[in-house]
């Protein structure tokens, strides 16, 4: 086979393959996918670094596929004050939107934080109508451990955030785990600590 036969064969199925990922050949805000970093300090991180959606973002980017990262936040952590200022993503057109909460629970993402210097205003049934996504990131529990919340506790909670993003975005969870609406484990601390190529 010769190679110009060979590169076809190899740009017809990259196109297949782009086509298979749902990658637009025009992006624009009716036709991103809208996906939403949801969780705590892993999502948002603080001053002087940049979390996993940097990264994420890059490569997202850099293969062609539409998107948007949505949220009421953005940027890292800025403490004190409480408040947020730019990652350290290194990528200038870096969508800095989530919906990453600095030192939060399980619990304060349904009902919102009272802790002193956590607490500002939102919770989850808030934020969802404002930013709908079409995907959720969701990483959560890592707080809530380092607190003794307990894994038991832990888990109900992550459930009914679950139930909460069933319930506010149609479609997205039919179930807490199906075929049509699969669950992932991703390792997002492999992810975080990556350092810029």
């Amino acid at each position: 086979m010769s190679l110009s036969r060979i590169a076809g064969h190899a740009a017809a199925l990259a196109v297949w393959l782009m086509a298979a990922a749902g990658v637009h050949a025009a992006c624009d805000s009716a036709t991103a996918v809208r996906i939403m970093p949801l969780g705590n300090s892993v999502t948002e991180l603080h001053q002087g670094s940049s979390s996993y959606r940097c990264w994420m973002w890059k490569e997202l980017a850099d293969s062609g596929f539409c998107f948007n990262l949505v949220g009421s936040r953005t940027g890292v952590w800025l403490s004190p004050p409480r408040g947020q200022t730019q990652s350290a993503c290194p990528y200038e057109a870096f969508d800095e939107n989530h919906e990453g909460h600095y030192g939060w629970c399980a619990d304060e993402l349904l009902y919102g934080a009272t802790r002193p210097l956590f607490a500002y205003p939102g919770t989850l049934s808030e934020w969802l109508p404002v930013n709908t996504p079409d995907i959720v990131l969701l990483h959560i529990g890592t707080n809530d451990i380092d607190l003794g919340h307990g894994a038991h506790a832990t888990a109900n909670e992550t459930g009914f955030i679950i139930d909460t993003l069933n319930g506010l975005i149609p479609g997205v969870i039919a179930a807490k785990q199906s075929q049509t609406s699969p669950l992932h484990v991703v390792d997002q601390h492999s992810a975080s600590i990556r350092q810029p190529t």
